[in-house]
């Protein structure tokens, strides 16, 4: 198996392979050969094939055996045209002129109907052999296309490429295989449709791999797209794009490895767009919270069904083609608006019996979550990791959801997580311990200055954040109140450059502090040196 690789060098840098391409060469037209008016020497043909998107004029550009060169004009004879125009997914014949003249002809396919081309001599070149090269050449002198690897391919049979899409190599040529002979003004007998397949698709740090194999009897070349789909609407836009590259003759069964980076942490919806085929795929950068997210969980109701709440952080759409909850899978597409909510549970008539009618579609699956603690993991079509919940059973009583703090906080902060204050907690509505995220430009920021923890649903939790200076930091955070007496602590090693935690107004013993105001401070050790930095930050708390 070939093994090629293309680097992040090669960012941004657009190859541009010509849409016009030498597609079929009959040197060798069955019958006698030798007089003039001969098969032989009439029959001959070249075939042009436009593989792109615009068409092409292809008056006085020059086709060349190496022996002879000549500029093309319309076989008006023949011709139903009034130029040497070919149209996108369009042939263009290039015949002998004289074809026309008397003679013996056992042409037998017939005149085709596509753009009919002659050279202005009386013979293509200097008379087509089994042994002659071709080349194709433009008004400008660049030469677009060529047969460098030529072969006899028996009396009366032609020589067709495989693939328009890729290069001129032996590969890539074969005999024809049609009942003719040859296949003049349509597509190649043997013919082989593009196709590729992702082999693997990985993350090492912050570089993206893509091995991308060749899975057809053909040889492949063309320009792969990467682009970061945003919108999520499955389509490349203005904007898009992240890296282009040039990928040359991959062989049947070969794999070519893309590698590029992705500096920013997040989830990113991927198109590998190759010829005409974009294969979708996430990947996920650092500790990158995808815009679909866990939002809140009934695990272990009383009387109620089990639920899961999902909910879309983007401004975009989000859509799954299909996902995997709890090892049950949503078979159909499903599509959550920026900023809503899909509650998934196990039993529709148990659940609107308990919650009502509620702002927000349900699905039903058949749940099975652990009242004693379990793993809740939220899969995308091609198993992809959405988002994660690992809860035990002592994190929320019966009848009570975990719901998450803010969705713009991993969720896999134990902090970020808490009891909802209703029984059935707040299916399809903001969770009632949300607390908005504002980071600061500053070392340590608290928000808000000012909250209440006694139930009401407003402000009752406190987000902290921190931006660390170290690459290894080993964090405490201490709560003091105004007489210096400790009411809490919590440690933790953290790396990169920011953190999070969240305080619920409660002290070392569980209990909610009193009203007043409290001194946090952060401290910052670094884990490989002796460096030690300090910040505090005053919070109020009250009903």
């Amino acid at each position: 198996m070939g093994l090629l690789y293309y680097t992040a060098s090669m960012l941004m840098v657009l190859f541009v392979i010509s849409s016009v391409c030498i597609n079929e060469v009959m040197a060798n037209p069955r019958g006698s050969n030798g007089a003039a008016g001969s098969p032989e020497d009439r029959n001959e043909f070249i075939e042009i094939y436009n593989m792109g998107l615009d068409s092409v004029d292809l008056y006085n550009w020059v086709i060349t055996d190496f022996d002879g060169d000549d500029n093309l004009i319309l076989f008006v004879e023949l011709s139903e045209d009034s130029s040497c125009i070919i149209p996108p997914g369009g042939f263009a014949l290039i015949m002998d002129p004289e074809y026309i003249d008397s003679g013996e002809n056992y042409m037998p396919y017939g005149i085709p109907s596509c753009v009919l081309l002659r050279p202005e001599n009386t013979t293509i070149g200097d008379g087509l052999t089994n042994n002659d090269s071709i080349a194709l050449i433009n008004t400008e002198g660049d030469t677009i296309s060529t047969y460098y690897h030529p072969f006899n391919a028996g009396d009366g049979y032609s020589v067709e490429r495989i693939s328009p899409s890729a290069g001129d190599i032996p590969e890539n040529w074969g005999i024809s295989s049609d009942s003719t002979g040859s296949t003049p003004g349509f597509i190649n007998s043997i013919y082989s449709p593009p196709d590729f397949s992702l082999d693997t698709l990985w993350v090492e740090d912050k570089e993206v791999n893509i091995r991308i194999k060749n899975t057809v009897d053909t040889i492949l070349s063309g320009t792969v797209n990467i682009f970061y789909d945003k919108n999520q609407n499955r389509e490349r836009e203005p904007g898009e794009l992240l890296n282009s590259y040039l990928l040359l003759n991959i062989i049947r069964d070969s794999v070519v490895v893309v590698k590029f980076s992705l500096e920013e942490e997040g989830v990113y919806l991927l198109g590998i767009e190759f010829l005409t085929k974009i294969i979708f795929r996430r990947v996920r950068i650092g500790d990158g919270i995808s815009n679909l997210v866990l939002n809140e969980v009934m695990f272990a109701p009383v009387k109620c069904a089990e639920w899961i709440e999902l909910y879309n952080r983007s401004p975009y759409d989000y859509y799954l083609d299909s996902c995997q909850v709890d090892e049950n899978v949503l078979s159909r597409a499903i599509r959550i608006p920026p900023g809503e909510y899909l509650v998934i549970a196990d039993d529709s008539s148990t659940f609107f019996a308990c919650n009502g009618n509620i702002p927000a579609p349900l699905l039903t699956v058949g749940l099975s979550l652990s009242n004693s603690g379990d793993t809740v993991n939220i899969l995308d079509e091609k198993g992809f990791l959405i988002d994660r919940l690992i809860y035990n059973g002592n994190d929320a009583k019966r009848n009570y959801t975990l719901e998450r703090v803010n969705p713009n906080i991993t969720s896999r902060l134990p902090s970020n997580w808490g009891e909802s204050l209703y029984p059935e907690g707040t299916p399809g509505l903001q969770n009632s311990i949300y607390t908005e995220y504002r980071p600061e430009e500053v070392s340590l920021s608290v928000y808000p200055r000012h909250f209440s923890p006694n139930g009401d649903c407003i402000d009752e939790r406190c987000l902290i954040t921190f931006r660390l200076p170290y690459l290894r930091n080993e964090v405490t955070i201490r709560i003091y109140d105004r007489r210096g007496h400790l009411m809490k602590e919590e440690k933790g090693v953290y790396g990169g450059e920011k953190g999070e935690w969240i305080w619920d107004g409660r002290d070392r013993s569980g209990g909610i502090v009193k009203t007043g105001l409290y001194i946090i401070f952060l401290l910052v050790n670094d884990m490989n040196s002796e460096n030690l930095t300090c910040q505090k930050a005053v919070v109020s708390v009250g009903k």
